[in-house]
């Protein structure tokens, strides 16, 4: 659990200092930041198209979003960033959807429209003729409790590019305002990523098309103090990007960023600034 660090006195209209931990950011910037196994307990969330068709449905069947097969597979049981275990079946449970895959087995995931993460790494390749991104993040969970969790984020095709991008515009666009605060990276504020309530339908490919939608990010607040996740956890973020095994992770996939077999599907794969 942690508290909340980053509020301000909303009547202080003068320029406060801003403090975050400098060895943290220097870190980051030192990790050679592009990017087997994690040395800590990790929640998977891929990235779910919505369907048109799914209007009736509802929930992310129609709108898109994330959905995690990490999480009833723990029942519900989660480890955060501090080693404390959590039972969270009374906020999950309520979320699991069941789904069948091609082979025709059943499994069940957590679903939500969008997430509250940082991101922290990222590692992209290019395997069976798609991209394929996973960024690792340090994620807040939904409820009162303010508990935080290592999770991965996981993309494939237009959304592995559409991903990064939407993420590099959040550093881009607050560039100019972090420098005034000293220079903190952009992995310290707290990014809402996900799917808006109002779905955007979007055909894409060249020979086969189909249907996204499409991921968008934002920081939680316009103002950066309230989304700063606060010293505890950006010490934590620079302590894992220094560890060997995390950096294995990160560039396990740096033979497969070219892969030969990649046919073009992928044409928005130039993305604006990628933060980490």
């Amino acid at each position: 659990r942690i508290k909340m660090e980053n509020k301000i006195n909303k009547t202080n209209k003068g320029p406060a200092p801003f403090e975050f931990p400098k060895e943290a950011a220097d870190a980051l910037a030192s990790a050679n930041i592009t990017t087997v196994g994690l040395p800590f307990e990790t929640y998977v969330w891929f990235v779910k198209n919505g369907r048109p068709a799914a209007k009736q449905m509802g929930g992310i069947s129609y709108t898109g979003g994330f959905a995690c097969s990490s999480i009833p597979e723990a029942n519900y049981k989660l480890m955060d960033v501090f080693g404390e275990t959590h039972d969270l079946s009374a906020i999950f449970e309520p979320l699991t959807d069941t789904n069948v895959n091609s082979q025709g087995v059943e499994y069940n995931t957590v679903d939500l429209p969008s997430l509250i993460v940082t991101p922290v790494l990222y590692r992209k390749r290019f395997f069976e003729n798609r991209s394929h991104t996973q960024i690792l993040c340090l994620q807040l969970l939904p409820g009162e409790e303010q508990i935080v969790i290592w999770s991965m984020l996981s993309a494939k095709g237009y959304q592995s590019s559409t991903m990064l991008d939407e993420i590099g515009k959040v550093a881009s666009n607050t560039a100019n305002t972090r420098r005034e605060l000293g220079g903190p990276p952009v992995n310290f504020f707290w990014h809402r990523v996900g799917m808006p309530s109002t779905p955007e339908f979007k055909s894409v490919g060249k020979r086969a098309t189909s249907i996204i939608t499409p991921v968008r990010a934002s920081l939680v607040s316009d103002n950066l103090r309230e989304a700063y996740i606060g010293n505890e956890l950006a010490t934590i973020i620079g302590d894992a990007v220094l560890m060997e095994e995390v950096l294995a992770w990160r560039d396990a996939w740096k033979e497969n960023r070219n892969d030969t077999s990649f046919d073009g599907n992928d044409s928005n794969d130039e993305f604006s600034s990628i933060p980490f």
